[in-house]
């Protein structure tokens, strides 16, 4: 319905998901329109980004309707960054290379809410909400990621999930569930 707007929605939304990426080691398997597929070593770091991701999202400044549709440059600043708890203590840290979670998290949800005012010409914000999904399992070395049970799974989990949300299978939960205060949750 308003092209330049969800031109520019996605671009900020693409950015913080790959700052939040960067910052807990994740790495995009693949990527189709706003949705992503991420991997991950550790639970621990999927689940700091999903947290990480999460609060930027909720706390990003996003364009209005009159902006998009305006010639002049608006100001919509990016987040800054959202500092991971872990960051420091596992850059530090050794990896399996052999078993990694898989995270299939983003959607940005399809009902954008636009505020009432929009009808009187007053800016109208949005309410951006993107759902998010987690699953674990082991990759043997050589194995392709593409159709991976683990990548299906997770990508079930994600489309259970509402916007704004955060849903992990049973094996995430057991593998971070010892950490979770010090995950800020």
């Amino acid at each position: 319905e308003h092209p330049e707007l969800s031109s520019k929605v996605l671009s900020i939304h693409n950015s913080i998901l790959r700052k939040a990426r960067w910052n807990n080691f994740g790495s995009t398997h693949e990527t189709e329109g706003d949705s992503y597929t991420m991997v991950f070593y550790e639970a621990k770091d999927a689940v700091a980004f999903c947290l990480q991701a999460q609060q930027m999202l909720s706390m990003q400044q996003w364009p209005s309707l009159r902006e998009a549709n305006s010639e002049e440059q608006p100001t919509v600043p990016l987040m800054s960054s959202y500092e991971n708890p872990f960051s420091q203590q596992f850059q530090k840290k050794s990896r399996n290379n052999n078993s990694f979670t898989l995270l299939n998290p983003l959607s940005i949800s399809k009902k954008m809410k636009l505020q009432s005012s929009m009808s009187s010409g007053a800016s109208a914000s949005l309410d951006i909400r993107v759902r998010m999904g987690l699953a674990s399992g082991f990759l043997v070395p050589g194995e392709s990621l593409h159709g991976h049970p683990t990548i299906e799974l997770a990508k079930e989990v994600s489309d259970a999930a509402a916007g704004g949300q955060i849903l992990m299978e049973g094996s995430t939960f057991s593998a971070i569930k010892d950490v979770l205060g010090e995950l800020g949750t």
